[in-house]
């Protein structure tokens, strides 16, 4: 029994939260008295008690908050199927490219030189993400990009995952070009790919993060995405360093699109948004070959 001046530290109606308080504060030694006071059961303790008291019932109802707490669902724009277009174009454009034109001077045209990158032609960074070696990287590009794009899209809509695609693919072939050599060359859609991997990391790392319950776990979708690359990102004939500056740029555009979900929801214009993007790599094509 208490004997100096009693004060109140928790009211509840429930008895049961009232006895989970009583635990907190005797596995902290701290005496304490629970008493009724009309409909409601009070804990009470000793004047000289009381800081401490209140700290650890704070610390243990911000600990139950947070047990209890769940995520919000996620903004998505829902199913499109912008993405398989997308990735079907590439494999049409090969083929045009291949077999209905001079494919040479569609390559000269659109490759990713290092050197000529460096010396301002920047449009080759786009149109490098629709030029393939052969059909077999084409077809393997389309068919991992179908997947890695349509999750994207379905996320952020089909405008704004288009957008991340061809401008962090772009990124990574623009940081690619300084810090290879002058002679090196890249063409494939996979660095816009692991853009689009990188970007769905980086949304499930914000949401993570965001979420004060999952903070800790905030880096697994980033480990995950390093994982990834190290499956699909690594072998004999690829251009490595793209594929992961690709992934660090999609990365970066993925926590900024998580930004800008929470700021609004996503664009009901995004079919427009996403004939944008098209717009803009038809664009770089028709710089190029000028």
């Amino acid at each position: 029994m208490i004997t100096d001046v009693n004060l109140p530290v928790r009211v509840a109606r429930e008895r049961q939260r009232v006895a989970d308080w009583s635990l907190v504060l005797t596995a902290a030694d701290i005496e304490h008295d629970i008493r009724p006071v009309g409909h409601n059961w009070v804990v009470v303790v000793g004047d000289q008690d009381l800081e401490v008291a209140l700290a650890a019932l704070d610390a243990y109802d911000q600990e139950q908050r947070v047990a209890q707490a769940k995520a919000p669902p996620p903004i998505e724009y829902g199913p499109t199927y912008a993405a398989l277009w997308y990735m079907a174009s590439l494999v049409l454009f090969y083929l045009w490219v291949e077999y209905g034109g001079d494919s040479y001077a569609w390559e000269e045209a659109g490759r990713a030189y290092a050197a000529r990158v460096v010396a301002g032609e920047w449009w080759r960074t786009v149109t490098a993400l629709t030029l393939h070696a052969n059909f077999i990287h084409v077809f393997a590009n389309a068919a991992v990009g179908a997947v890695f794009g349509t999750a994207l899209c379905r996320v952020v809509g089909p405008g704004t995952g288009l957008w991340i695609m061809v401008l962090a693919g772009a990124v990574g072939n623009l940081a690619n070009a300084y810090l290879r050599a002058a002679t090196h060359a890249a063409v494939g859609a996979s660095t816009a790919i692991f853009a689009a991997f990188g970007a769905l990391a980086g949304l499930q790392a914000s949401q993570r993060y965001r979420f004060i319950a999952n903070r800790r776990k905030a880096w697994v979708p980033l480990a995950a995405a390093l994982a990834m690359l190290g499956v699909l990102g690594v072998g004999e004939n690829t251009d490595i360093w793209a594929h992961l500056l690709g992934l660090i740029a999609g990365i970066g555009a993925g926590f900024a699109a998580a930004e800008l979900q929470v700021r609004r929801p996503v664009a009901a214009s995004e079919r427009v948004i996403a004939a944008l993007a098209i717009g803009m790599i038809c664009v770089c094509w028709i710089v190029a070959l000028r």
